[in-house]
């Protein structure tokens, strides 16, 4: 099949299969069959999302400690709310970079 494309379109085209980490043939069957071609995360993203889940089941062991017995650990906490931020900058920075 051949298929003929102005200037632009292919450009748009080109641009989606670049973004979306799939040949121009993927993007093109995604399109026909009513689905949107997604961008990629940063590479980084998965590294990312397994330290905000880390940090957050940190806190919710803190929290059931402080709900159990009536105190928290406020070193522990006060370390990963610094972990929570710098992550959450980390992830900040890296979709700016995009």
């Amino acid at each position: 099949m051949h298929l003929y494309l102005d200037d632009e379109s292919r450009s748009r085209l080109e641009y989606l299969s670049r973004v979306s980490n799939s040949s121009m043939s993927e993007v093109l069957r995604q399109i026909i069959h009513g689905a949107s071609v997604k961008e990629m995360p940063p590479a980084d993203y998965h590294a990312m999302t397994a330290e905000l889940y880390r940090i957050g089941t940190n806190l919710n062991q803190i929290a059931r400690v402080a709900n159990t017995t009536g105190h928290a650990d406020t070193a522990a906490f006060e370390q990963l709310a610094a972990e929570l931020r710098a992550a959450i900058l980390g992830i900040q920075r890296a979709v700016d970079m995009r």
